[in-house]
């Protein structure tokens, strides 16, 4: 397991021995958990390794493929030499799930800000701590019923913008 995914499932180990799972819902786009508590999360589901029928009738070339397939099309070094120089990186909160978190963050170079983006990214700022990671951005789900409805519908975070808060939360980097 990755740095940051180890970091995070470490942290929330303890959290997670009381919380009962209410309801989860795979959908095509987000998983969705609802806790016994009330309290729900989304996060990016990855597209399966499924030979299968397809997903979405009305995809370009691209549907389907692994998001790691589509960042081979960019020229890797200069990928690399951006994220060195940049002074502001916004980082998808995929990137914890896909794997390639720890990879972006090695290729950072010293942004004045870089931020955890999406409802995909876990509100654990504790986590973040000792790594380049400035601010999480992230989303709680404020209407549980309505954001598993729009999951289980193939829904994206457009459609369940109205039911989540958009939190921001800056990042101590003392340990």
């Amino acid at each position: 397991m990755l740095t940051i995914q180890r970091n995070l499932a470490d942290f929330l180990a303890s959290r997670a021995a009381d919380s009962i799972v209410s309801d989860v819902r795979i959908g095509l786009g987000y998983t969705g958990v609802a806790l016994a508590s009330g309290h729900a999360g989304v996060a990016w589901t990855p597209k399966s390794e499924s030979h299968s029928c397809t997903h979405f009738a009305s995809a370009g070339s691209l549907a389907g493929r692994p998001a790691s397939v589509l960042l081979e099309m960019l020229s890797p070094e200069e990928g690399r030499t951006a994220l060195a120089e940049c002074s502001v990186a916004i980082i998808t909160g995929t990137s914890l799930i896909n794997g390639t978190s720890d990879k972006v963050l090695a290729d950072l170079g010293q942004p004045r800000a870089a931020v955890l983006l999406g409802p995909s990214s876990p509100l654990c700022a504790e986590v973040f701590q000792c790594t380049k990671i400035t601010h999480i951005a992230g989303a709680r789900v404020r209407n549980v019923d309505a954001v598993l409805r729009v999951v289980s519908e193939g829904g994206g975070t457009m459609l369940m913008k109205p039911h989540l808060d958009f939190v921001n939360l800056p990042i101590s980097q003392t340990a």
